[in-house]
């Protein structure tokens, strides 16, 4: 019975071991590369119907990355707010996010986006993809639906 009990206790010392060194431990991604304004050197969001129509948007607000609560980060922009978290490299958006841009119809629900930092961290690219709802094109009475794409170049400020 000793015998028994010896091997379940190194079977859980082992266990207990293996979970600790495969990240249990593991510190969160650190946001601090990330954090602060970031001006545009360029951006457009691309808006594509299926009604053939193509409408091109620049941007002109800045990035503005700061410490998220329910998220690594948020891009605390004030028409569209986004929350990332940190991983492969990256800061991730989290799918699933809706906001409103004044030059947009619909609200925009993003399903993939992500920025990334140059390896000086003082450029970094946003892409962003999602879809709109649909609306009602007055002039044919059809339902038009919409997807876009954002693309965009920035700088850290202050450089």
């Amino acid at each position: 019975m000793k015998k028994l009990d010896r091997s379940i206790a190194v079977l859980v010392l082992a266990v207990a071991t293996g979970a600790v060194s495969t990240g249990c431990g593991d510190s969160p991604p650190d946001p601090t590369p990330y954090l602060g304004t970031w001006t545009v050197a360029a951006s457009a969001i691309t808006v594509l119907c299926d009604d053939n129509t193509v409408k091109a948007i620049t941007v002109t607000n800045p990035v503005v990355m700061v410490k998220g609560t329910h998220s690594d980060l948020l891009d605390d922009n004030a028409t569209c707010p986004v929350l990332y978290n940190l991983s492969d490299g990256a800061a991730q958006a989290l799918p699933g996010q809706d906001c409103n841009h004044p030059d947009v119809i619909t609200p925009m629900h993003l399903l993939k986006g992500s920025f990334t930092l140059d390896k000086t961290g003082n450029m970094g690219t946003l892409t962003a993809s999602g879809k709109l709802d649909g609306y009602i094109n007055i002039s044919s009475g059809n339902t038009v639906f919409c997807t876009y794409n954002q693309m965009g170049v920035y700088r850290r400020s202050g450089l």
